[in-house]
């Protein structure tokens, strides 16, 4: 909130005046002295100082204080704020997803087979691993459900077959 002081004052006797001030938008009067008669009026926000005097100095002395549009100021934190928290989101989501490394000398031949597979592919069913590694199924299923238990890859149903990805 901005306070303001306006103070005019005129020497000279007018015979007859007539002022009228505007004053700036969202502003409240603290103070006023006017000559004799004068009318506040708001109109759009706006605050208005009319008035009339004879046979006398014209003072007028006004205190005043406004806020620059705080509507404006809250909307756009509305908006801003809550668009911010979003990308911070992703941004940070995107950072903290890192990518998996695993000890390869802790898996067995088979299970790193399966793995260079699955990487390379990103998602591939049961049945075309068991093709391209020539792989008994029964041995497969075993190293497919050791990686998953090692939360390296997901298995997930698809049909009569297992769709195999990395987690």
């Amino acid at each position: 909130m901005l306070n303001r002081f306006t103070n005019i004052t005129i020497s000279d006797i007018f015979s007859n005046f007539i002022f009228d001030l505007e004053l700036p938008k969202n502003s409240q009067i603290n103070y006023l002295k006017t000559p004799r008669i004068a009318r506040i009026s708001d109109s759009k926000n706006q605050m208005k100082v009319v008035g009339t005097g004879e046979n006398q100095r014209f003072v007028l002395i006004v205190q005043y204080s406004y806020s620059k549009n705080n509507f404006n100021n809250y909307f756009y934190y509305l908006i801003i704020i809550p668009v911010l928290g979003i990308i911070t989101y992703f941004v940070l989501k995107k950072i903290t997803k890192k990518k998996k490394t695993y000890n390869k000398d802790a898996l067995t031949k088979r299970q790193n087979e399966i793995l260079n597979l699955v990487l390379k592919n990103k998602k591939i069913t049961q049945s075309m691993l068991e093709k391209k590694l020539n792989m008994p199924k029964s041995s497969l299923s075993r190293n497919i459900d050791s990686l998953v238990k090692k939360n390296i890859i997901g298995k997930e149903r698809k049909g009569m077959t297992n769709l195999i990805f990395l987690k």
